[in-house]
């Protein structure tokens, strides 16, 4: 008895001619083989808007055919030049992948049985980069030398990435890193010099996306100090005096020193950081007093005061 193999993927007619002993003819049959049918894929639930650096999702469905053998595995090509990839399973399965360019990409789903028949479906993706947004923006866009500036740094609520970083540079050589910020941040920057700083905010998201927003400031020189009050409160001639000395600094600054000179004195009869009130015996009467008082940006003030 003869015995052969066929292995075919298709429905074929296969005609046998057997020779018998004793016959005066060969036998020919024709055979019909008809193949199982191959299993179907499909492919469901993507993610409707598709961006670099943002999962896409979808649904790999199966189907045994009539007929049909068992879902032996199913796999995935993303067409992003990764190969194919088992998904593990063989019924309805999700199915995730992160795009890291711009492009178009086809991805094709295979389902293979136990016969080796297989399946596929595909679909095409067209992933853009959509850039992370921010804004910078202050409450004045003018301010004084020493005195804080403050600027709000907002990023979007729902970023399509996560932010990894924002950055805010402040025109005059200096930066601040703010980090993985969300929502609005407020900061303030003093500057030390007269000048109109372009202020740029730049963020960036996991997949090195960026957006920036800029803003303006002009510094100026500021409001030199006030000095309110410089007299002699008591004494006259050569008797003990006692002076008073009331000073105050501009909004937003500080007093970083206050000093009272006279003539032919060495040391100052007064060096403090405010207003006060010193005493001397070491002066006469029609002596010329020189009060200088200098804020936290450099701005200075002076007066002056003839002893009695």
């Amino acid at each position: 008895m003869a015995q052969t193999s066929l292995t075919t993927n298709q429905t074929t007619t296969v005609t046998a001619t057997v020779a018998t002993a004793g016959a005066t003819a060969a036998v020919t049959a024709n055979v019909v083989i008809t193949a199982l049918a191959a299993p179907t894929v499909a492919i469901t639930t993507c993610t409707a808007a598709q961006s670099v650096g943002v999962a896409v999702n979808c649904t790999i469905t199966p189907t045994v055919s009539t007929g049909g053998a068992a879902i032996q595995n199913l796999t995935v090509n993303w067409g992003d030049n990764r190969g194919e990839q088992p998904l593990g399973g063989t019924s309805a399965t999700s199915a995730s992948h992160v795009y890291t360019s711009p492009g178009t990409y086809t991805m094709t789903a295979a389902a293979t049985d136990l016969n080796s028949q297989r399946g596929t479906a595909s679909i095409s993706f067209v992933l853009t980069r959509v850039n992370p947004t921010i804004s910078i923006t202050t409450a004045t866009n003018s301010g004084s030398v020493g005195v804080p500036v403050f600027f709000t740094v907002t990023t979007a609520p729902t970023p399509p990435q996560p932010i990894t970083n924002v950055t805010v540079d402040f025109g005059d050589g200096s930066t601040r890193d703010m980090g993985a910020i969300s929502s609005a941040n407020t900061l303030s920057k003093s500057y030390g010099a007269e000048g109109t700083y372009t202020v740029t905010a730049t963020v960036t998201d996991q997949s090195g996306g960026r957006g920036n927003s800029t803003t303006q400031v002009a510094i100026g020189r500021g409001t030199a100090p006030t000095i309110t009050t410089f007299d002699q409160a008591t004494g006259t001639g050569i008797a003990n005096k006692t002076f008073r000395v009331v000073v105050s600094a501009a909004t937003g600054l500080s007093l970083r020193s206050v000093v009272v000179t006279a003539p032919g004195v060495s040391d100052p009869l007064y060096n403090g950081t405010g207003s006060g009130t010193f005493a001397t015996t070491a002066i006469g009467p029609n002596v010329i007093l020189t009060l200088t008082v200098t804020d936290s940006a450099g701005n200075r003030s002076t007066g002056q005061l003839i002893t009695q």
